[in-house]
């Protein structure tokens, strides 16, 4: 009887891609800051830990016909780096209750979240602006809710039933209070809400909701935080660029994958998007 090991073998553009050429860099100005696209040791980091977009680029997957609404305090859908990848039929602020998801810019950027998350996501390639995007062919969609004192259960399910058979991804990069009291949830008509766009959203294919598990470090636990925990929802958390977690990080049985951020407390160590 033969028996193979069966464990971790390296990926290479080269095996994936037939007739593979030279590889071509973005020309986009930031984009030697961009580490977790591709980490060359910059900052004391650890070479070709990165996400590997490089493969998945020469393979065409640059998130062609894909859009992720983003569920913040606006976007920008002005920037040039972001226009051309603006989805306005899938958008719609429910701060303000308009089809413009603007933000509200003030004096210490508090209100430019949104936009720094769009730009990760969508940020346009070659086009001599900031950095490019990790899926710089697709859509993103702005879906303005956080911008308010407060929140309701009404406010979130609108936002994660937006236009479910326009948007593919929906992406959630908040959540409770992170201070490792705190024991909270999606409510009722959220939950609903997801629920039926994990089953019935693209035209039955179903609706991904992605969330991050939380910045309350190892003094919190992403369990506690029912959109993270949620069995219809994608956990993801962090780590830094020799691979470590963000010192933010929370761990919690709930997380499926981890992704690049920064979190060294070097700020050259950051993620590179098109607002500071």
């Amino acid at each position: 009887f033969l028996r193979v090991k069966r464990g971790y073998k390296p990926l290479k553009v080269e095996n994936l891609v037939k007739h593979i050429g030279p590889l071509k860099d973005p020309t986009d100005p930031y984009f030697s800051f961009q580490w977790y696209l591709k980490n060359t040791g910059q900052n004391d980091g650890k070479a070709k830990l990165d996400l590997n977009v490089e493969a998945a680029w020469a393979q065409g997957f640059t998130g062609k016909n894909i859009t992720t609404a983003i569920m913040d305090d606006g976007v920008d859908y002005m920037h040039p780096d972001l226009k051309y990848n603006y989805n306005a039929r899938a958008s719609y602020d429910f701060s303000s209750n308009d089809p413009y998801p603007y933000p509200r810019f003030t004096d210490d950027w508090f209100n430019s979240h949104g936009t720094r998350c769009a730009g990760e996501v969508a940020a346009a390639r070659d086009n001599g602006i900031c950095g490019v995007g990790v899926a710089y062919d697709s859509k993103i969609a702005g879906i303005r809710m956080l911008d308010q004192p407060y929140m309701t259960d009404l406010i979130e399910a609108n936002s994660m039933g937006h236009e479910p058979n326009l948007i593919d991804i929906y992406s959630a990069s908040w959540g409770p209070t992170d201070d490792g009291k705190t024991v909270d949830g999606p409510r009722n008509a959220t939950m609903r809400a997801i629920v039926r766009g994990v089953n019935e959203g693209r035209n039955g294919l179903g609706n991904i909701y992605v969330w991050a598990s939380g910045d309350g470090g190892e003094d919190d636990d992403c369990n506690c935080d029912g959109y993270a925990a949620s069995m219809w929802t994608i956990s993801i958390n962090s780590a830094i660029n020799d691979g470590q977690n963000a010192h933010y990080d929370e761990s919690c049985s709930s997380t499926l994958a981890s992704t690049f951020s920064n979190g060294a407390k070097d700020p050259n160590t950051g993620v590179v998007s098109n607002i500071k």
